[in-house]
């Protein structure tokens, strides 16, 4: 098999990533050579899985082999098991689909994939770091699991893929491989803020890739990805800022001891930081919460729908509690301006309930329905009611406005 210069030149390089790069999924220092092939070498439909191992694949456009009788035609690579293979070059103008592949403990790094289609497939410990995708589909049948990434070395660029389940596994050396690290004297609460930063990093490249995708569903997981991911990139701060503060006091009442000087103000500065930094990170689970509770009622700004039927649920809700409440009395109003309550049956009162609700739940006349001469259980239902209602106000508004506007379209 004719091969290019660059592919002659990247072989004859030294391969010593697997043993080398310790803080990647696929490290082993007993890595065994692998041996050179090209992507173009398992094309074709399969009935049963076959399994590739060990393999440098070039991917390489000039290294292809071409249908002369289908140049346009891409390329299919079906129920392939690729073990432990590293994938090279760049395809472009060679569209490849792999459909029902498994890539096991492979590399990317090296590769440029453009215009290819991955369906159906699976990325088991696989090392994303360095690797390049342009107009790129993955699935939402792919599954990702203990996958290495590096989020300013790796590139999607109008790219359809899967924020969620990209990110569901992400390998974490540092515990994986504590004597390594232990051995290098890295410490674990800086790798873990470290890796944190890079996933938020990487999810705002995903999130600009599906931006210019027609997917919507995956732009708004994009979405809902990032916003998760800063709040997690936040508590790791949090933790970090909180370990290395603590340090510092530590660091420094050694230092004083040895000199005789307590350093009193260092140390009180450090402690501030500290309960700072404490208390941040327990205030976090809630804001989570009431992230994702937002998030939810419409779809992260996908779902009018949703946001609509949820507030009628709302509606319904306490239009069923008034009824029961109320116990079928009706507050009138006399020509004298006096109110009274009177008794009331079938339509008229739950049409009344229906339009209490209303009022409150859309805040038109959440006054005109409370006094203090309601007991304590009353005005907390109205209360309550009243806050649903705003709490669908401030999100129904904004997600309109979204909706209607050139930001996403």
């Amino acid at each position: 098999m004719q091969r290019t210069p660059q592919f002659k030149k990247f072989l004859k390089s030294a391969r010593k990533h697997r043993k080398e790069n310790f803080w990647d999924v696929c490290y082993n220092i007993s890595t065994p050579a692998l041996t050179n092939s090209v992507i173009s070498d398992y094309f074709g439909t399969r009935s049963t899985l076959h399994t590739v191992d060990e393999k440098n694949i070039s991917i390489e456009k000039e290294d292809i082999k071409s249908n002369k009788a289908a140049p346009d035609k891409n390329l299919l690579v079906e129920k392939v098991n690729f073990e432990r293979c590293d994938f090279s070059g760049n395809n472009g103008g060679k569209k490849i689909t792999f459909q029902d592949c498994i890539f096991h403990e492979c590399y990317f790094s090296f590769s440029e994939f453009n215009d290819t289609t991955f369906k159906n497939c699976n990325f088991e410990s696989c090392s994303f770091s360095q690797s390049k995708f342009f107009r790129c589909v993955f699935d939402p049948r792919c599954d990702f699991y203990r996958i290495s990434l590096s989020g300013g070395t790796i590139s999607f660029e109008n790219t359809e893929i899967n924020a969620t389940k990209f990110f569901k596994y992400v390998y974490e050396p540092y515990i994986e491989q504590r004597e390594v690290y232990a051995s290098k004297n890295k410490k674990e609460h800086v790798e873990k803020y470290l890796l944190s930063k890079s996933i938020v990093k990487l999810s705002r490249k995903i999130l600009a890739s599906n931006q210019s995708c027609a997917n919507d569903e995956l732009y708004y997981d994009s979405v809902k990805n990032l916003y998760l991911q800063k709040l997690n990139e936040k508590q790791k701060y949090n933790s970090h800022s909180y370990m290395e503060s603590i340090e510092n006091i530590n660091n420094k009442k050694k230092h004083s001891k040895s000199r005789k000087n307590k350093e009193h103000k260092y140390i009180i500065k450090e402690k501030s930081k500290v309960a700072i930094f404490f208390l941040k990170n327990l205030a976090l689970p809630f804001e989570r919460i009431i992230t994702q509770v937002f998030g939810f009622v419409n779809g992260w700004g996908g779902s009018l729908q949703r946001m609509f039927f949820i507030g009628l649920c709302i509606l319904f809700a306490y239009s069923i509690i008034y009824c029961v409440m109320d116990s079928g009395y009706v507050t009138y109003r006399l020509s004298n301006g006096v109110t009274e309550k009177i008794h009331v049956e079938g339509y008229y009162y739950i049409m009344s309930s229906i339009i209490k609700s209303f009022d409150i739940t859309f805040l038109a006349g959440y006054t005109k329905h409370i006094s203090n001469a309601d007991g304590l259980s009353k005005q907390f239902t109205l209360l309550s009611n009243m806050l649903m209602g705003l709490f669908w106000y401030a999100v129904a508004i904004p997600s309109l406005i979204n909706k209607i506007s050139i930001n996403r379209l």
